[in-house]
């Protein structure tokens, strides 16, 4: 059975490893930190517990997804509630809106702003998510192993039909006159630190989709979903080993890198292939083109 490695035991490293496992392969997973998740852990203090890095999540079906693919219910794994009203913005004129995936409710609110930014909010909705449709097929579900994968006639095209120039404000303000609107459907772009006045339109999804897909919360909080894969992983068979920082990457053939190792000390370990879940250049070694045949040291 081939052996593979990987690096780290973050969501991607955690997503690798069960669909590995579930073809087949024998896997290790390596981890510097003393629990797994990379961005998403978790902070226990004195009987508290706090999430570090996402706090939300959208599409579900993206989460349940690498647990359908391994053969398991993702409800034995995830419990998910849909937040409704999706939550609530007051204006400093004590105004609010409660954006609701329930459009008979939703549309109620819209239509206190009148007709004219009704009929443009909804116009929104189906221009925004025809472009989603494009970074879908053409971005999100692809992978960009070369040069000419991405600077082709085709994608660059789909690059220009998403209108990435413009910003999300701009863009939204094509489509509504109402500054409480125009706030409440670009605000999102603070959700990853970008301002509404500089952040690409693209952005602009990120509304489409919580009206679209919901906003849902993830019982037991974000950390739940680490806990989740991590159980998966270990019930398909693959070993974590967590406090245990790779230091070098060795190919094969690099007989000095070999003699330095033995000369130095340190444990090291044998694998066929490698996947580095983080930054490649933090780890002495070979660029990952080089990654078969390998040994890992820590």
């Amino acid at each position: 059975m081939k052996k593979i490695v990987i690096i780290g035991a973050g969501t991607a490293g955690l997503a690798t490893g069960i669909r590995l496992r579930t073809l087949g392969f024998d896997v290790e997973m390596v981890e510097k930190n003393g629990q797994a998740g990379g961005r998403m852990y978790r902070i226990e203090d004195r009987g508290f517990r706090f999430d570090v890095g996402p706090t939300i999540v959208m599409m579900p079906s993206v989460y349940e997804e690498v647990f359908a693919f391994s053969g398991a219910d993702p409800k034995d794994y995830l419990r998910m509630r849909k937040l409704d009203p999706m939550y609530g913005i007051r204006y400093p004129d004590g105004t609010e809106l409660r954006p609701s995936n329930d459009l008979t409710t939703f549309i109620a609110q819209l239509e206190d702003f009148g007709p004219d930014d009704t009929q443009g909010y909804l116009t929104y909705l189906s221009d925004v998510y025809a472009r989603y449709i494009i970074a879908r097929d053409g971005f999100i579900g692809r992978s960009f192993r070369k040069p000419t994968d991405f600077y082709n006639p085709a994608t660059l095209r789909d690059a220009m039909r998403l209108r990435t120039l413009e910003n999300a404000y701009s863009s939204i303000s094509r489509f509504v006159k109402n500054e409480k609107l125009r706030q409440a459907l670009s605000f999102q772009t603070l959700y990853i630190g970008i301002s509404p006045f500089v952040g690409p339109s693209i952005y602009t999804i990120i509304p489409m989709i919580e009206l679209l897909y919901g906003i849902w919360y993830l019982e037991g909080g974000m950390y739940a979903m680490t806990e989740a894969m991590e159980r998966r992983f270990r019930e398909l068979g693959g070993t974590i080993r967590l406090g245990t920082p790779v230091e070098r990457i060795l190919v094969e053939d690099d007989v000095e890198a070999r003699r330095q190792l033995d000369r130095e000390g340190g444990s090291r370990r044998r694998a066929s292939s490698l996947a580095m879940d983080g930054r490649a250049d933090r780890v002495d070694g070979p660029p990952p083109e080089k990654w078969s045949t390998l040994n890992y040291v820590f």
